[in-house]
């Protein structure tokens, strides 16, 4: 029997979490520090103080899947691409403002785990890795190495916009992001203090601040990976196997193609900058998404352009079930996205 005044449905007996402790979950998965300058990770709508007990993972906010979210209950929605990667007025019709409505009028939460994911070492944008088996695997392009602080602050009220932006412009700071009831920042060690004084004269009545050491945690961080293949295949056997992992995507082949493939880049979505790098490197092939004409015109080793939806749609269904695995109490569900291109094959 169903205790009085419950819903009827799997929900109710769920403990769910914190929001902030959810949150948390999510950086450790996804550490913001690790993001690039230009992105946007982090929450992109904040909702009221409140438990989380569904919790929806896509790749892309779309609104059609963002409503079938929030129709499911999901206190947050947790996407890879970010709302918006500039600030943008709700000003305008169209795709944001929908999603701004959407979420706002559910009181739910929207959070974007960008590249502070894809740059996790050990994270899930290293499937295809995994996948191939590739031996003595590197990072392709590591972070900036250094040491960094993690500063975290009880804050009653958020700071204004024009407050997070002047934070953020100060040398050594990798981020800041601040929410009722929190304020986070990522910076050098050197420029602490004066980031420090910095937020003091903003927060006069002054601030108990929880500082962590993330020595060298850059290091082992960063975009793509190269590796070796366990043994040598001819190419059209590896494009094969790969075509296979990518659920028969086909695939936009440009540079100069081997007879065998034994060393193996990728990165997830659009890496096409790393051709030089995965050169450099003695790559045979680089498997990515979005190459330019001009990109292809000039790459030196066999370029694989698999989309940019394809890896990444399979990086987020892994990371829904490792955050499922740690998120005590809470029921997360990955929500399929749609590759937006079609094809059409020829006569």
């Amino acid at each position: 029997m169903l205790p009085r005044g419950r819903p009827r449905g799997a929900s109710w007996f769920l403990q769910g979490m914190n929001i902030h402790e959810f949150l948390q979950l999510i950086r450790d998965l996804a550490p913001e520090r690790l993001a690039s300058p230009w992105d946007n990770s982090g929450v992109q709508v904040a909702g009221p103080e409140k438990r989380v007990r569904k919790a929806a993972v896509t790749l892309d906010p779309e609104p059609g899947i963002v409503a079938r979210a929030l129709d499911w209950g999901a206190d947050l929605v947790l996407s890879h691409h970010p709302l918006f990667l500039k600030p943008e007025f709700p000003s305008t019709p169209g795709r944001s403002l929908d999603i701004l409505r959407l979420i706002l009028t559910k009181n739910a939460w929207l959070y974007a785990a960008h590249t502070s994911l894809d740059a996790r070492v050990d994270g899930p944008a290293r499937w295809l890795g995994d996948e191939l088996g590739l031996l003595n695997r590197a990072v392709l392009e590591p972070a900036a190495d250094g040491r960094v602080l993690a500063a975290g602050a009880a804050l009653a009220k958020a700071l204004p916009t024009r407050a997070i932006t002047s934070l953020e412009a100060m040398e050594g700071v990798r981020r800041v992001q601040s929410l009722p009831g929190e304020l986070r920042l990522y910076c050098e060690e050197a420029s602490w203090p004066a980031v420090r004084q910095a937020v003091s004269a903003l927060v006069p009545s002054g601030l108990e601040w929880f500082v962590s050491k993330l020595e060298n945690a850059a290091r082992v961080a960063g975009f793509g990976e190269i590796g070796d293949l366990s043994k040598p295949l001819a190419a059209e056997a590896f494009l094969a196997r790969l075509q296979g992992l990518c659920r028969g995507r086909t695939l936009a082949l440009c540079g100069p193609q081997p007879k065998r493939v034994r060393r193996v880049a990728y990165c997830p979505g659009s890496g096409s900058t790393l051709m030089g790098l995965a050169c450099e490197q003695g790559a045979d092939v680089l498997v990515t998404g979005d190459v330019k004409h001009h990109a292809a015109l000039e790459a030196g080793l066999l370029v694989v352009d698999v989309g940019h939806f394809v890896l990444e749609e399979e990086m987020m269904r892994r990371f829904a079930v490792e955050l499922a695995q740690k998120a005590q109490g809470v029921s997360v569900r990955f929500f399929e996205g749609k590759d937006p291109f079609r094809f059409r094959a020829g006569a």
